[in-house]
């Protein structure tokens, strides 16, 4: 018996086999699976129970001979009670009249339903059809079927070059029987197109697709509907393909595929079990885009940060400035964060990113100009004088016993946590931050602060400290603390 492997299907975890569980099936999965004069039945008695699941009621079923299981004409009858709330209080005979009534109404659907597979069922029976299928030659249909997959999997890879990378695995849920096929598309790169002229060419990261069919339609030679679900991989910066939706909620949920023209051509290669052309397809699907035509889940600037300056115009003026400067913002500071770089080394961060793709918007960039401006002040004199300043707080709450992390987050609006091997230095790193920053809007928070801790005396002021302001205060503590 081949192992149950748990399989992250882009929503949730289920439970799938190997493909090759499929040459091993039980009496009773052939019986699931196998195609059939009982299909009908058993199909019309899953969707009888799907609705006597979602009344809270239990499933009913057959025996081998096709006769009701004992005690399953009760377990209707159950259904009925509830559907028609019989037993339920009424204000007065009308309303319980009504009421049934009303009920009543929606069970004609249900009641069609029952007639169509009772039919069925007294077919099996007037037919003696078996209730088991014939195990050995169901069997060698699922070898020669398993055994073509795999050779159509194999063929994807090789004629890719290893581009497309495709696992099938079976998924057996009660009577649902579903071939799921991991396509893995690697070391793409997408071209984007202003009309017939190449503006761009983007190398794209490792894209996830997940595609699943109603098995038993393939193994009987019909179309099978195909749920498509799909992720675009990111390194250290978060990026979105413009082909694939993303959930906002959840960053480890899938997304919807969106295949385009597509559609149809990946559609039949599924159905037919053709993983070359599906593998063609898929590869062509993922590395073109049209400005003129493409109607994308996200723009193509989001497969990049900022806007490196080795495109070409054609490509930059197409996207818009102002969206490519703001989405560069987030998923840089989102990257730094996760890497645990903040402050000052935040700034120096994102300031390299930049200059690393020599962007072509760093003029424009409120971002990138308020790490420029912050690195400034690091580099000059300014920043040993803001040292002094931070010893000085530093010193004053450590000699009074002061609750550091409440005061910091007074002074510079951030809680520093004091519990960790680094605190001493979280802290230093912090203020100096926030006294690097705050520098052209006077250090309100810090010079109040100072002033309440008597370090320094208060000066007659109705706005902000300007930066000369601040830049005296600090002279004068330092030379005072030379004397």
């Amino acid at each position: 018996m081949a192992e149950v492997i748990t399989y992250w299907d882009g929503y949730k975890d289920i439970q799938v086999y190997d493909f090759n569980h499929l040459k091993e099936l039980s009496q009773e999965e052939t019986n699931t699976i196998v195609v059939g004069p009982q299909e009908t039945f058993f199909e019309k008695l899953e969707l009888i129970n799907r609705e006597l699941r979602y009344a809270g009621n239990e499933e009913i079923d057959v025996t081998k001979k096709w006769a009701w299981k004992q005690g399953h004409y009760d377990r209707m009858r159950n259904y009925l009670l509830n559907r028609l709330d019989i037993n339920k209080k009424s204000k007065n005979m009308s309303y319980l009249i009504d009421r049934t009534i009303d009920r009543t109404n929606y069970l004609n659907y249900i009641q069609i339903q029952i007639r169509r597979m009772e039919t069925e069922r007294m077919e099996l029976r007037r037919e003696s059809i078996p209730y088991d299928v014939n195990l050995d030659e169901f069997k060698e249909q699922c070898i020669v079927y398993t055994d073509e997959i795999y050779r159509q999997c194999e063929l994807a890879n090789d004629l890719s070059k290893g581009k497309v990378i495709i696992e099938p695995y079976l998924h057996i849920n009660g009577r649902q029987v579903r071939i799921i096929l991991d396509i893995l598309l690697l070391g793409l790169e997408m071209e984007v197109y202003s009309g017939d002229n190449s503006t761009a060419k983007i190398p794209l990261n490792d894209i996830h697709i997940i595609g699943q069919a109603d098995l038993r339609k393939l193994l009987a030679g019909n179309r099978s509907n195909i749920a498509f679900k799909g992720k675009y991989f990111s390194d250290d910066i978060s990026y979105a393909f413009p082909y694939i939706g993303q959930d906002r909620y959840s960053s480890h949920s899938y997304g919807t595929v969106c295949l385009d023209n597509f559609i149809d051509d990946v559609n039949k290669s599924f159905n037919t079990n053709n993983y070359t052309a599906l593998a063609m397809n898929l590869m062509q699907w993922a590395q073109y885009y049209s400005l003129s035509y493409s109607n994308p889940y996200n723009q193509p600037f989001r497969l990049h940060y900022g806007m490196p300056r080795s495109f070409s115009p054609a490509y930059r003026i197409s996207q818009d400035s102002s969206a490519v400067t703001h989405k560069c913002s987030r998923i840089l500071k989102y990257s730094a964060n996760e890497k645990g770089i903040v402050g000052m080394h935040q700034e120096k961060y994102i300031n390299n990113k930049c200059q690393a793709i020599d962007c072509a918007l760093m003029d424009t960039c409120n971002t990138h100009k308020h790490t420029v401006k912050t690195i400034d002040i690091y580099e000059s004199d300014t920043y040993y004088e803001m040292e002094g300043v931070v010893g000085m707080i530093y010193e004053q709450m450590y000699s009074n016993g002061m609750d550091v992390g409440n005061e910091v987050e007074v002074i510079a609006g951030v809680f520093t946590p004091t519990d960790t091997d680094t605190y001493k230095e979280d802290i230093i790193d912090t203020l100096m931050y926030y006294l690097v920053n705050d520098w052209h809007n006077g250090w309100n928070y810090a010079y109040d602060w100072l002033v309440k801790q008597g370090l320094f005396q208060a000066i007659d002021k109705s706005e902000n400290m300007c930066s000369e302001e601040v830049e005296t205060l600090m002279k004068n503590w330092v030379e005072s603390q030379r004397s």
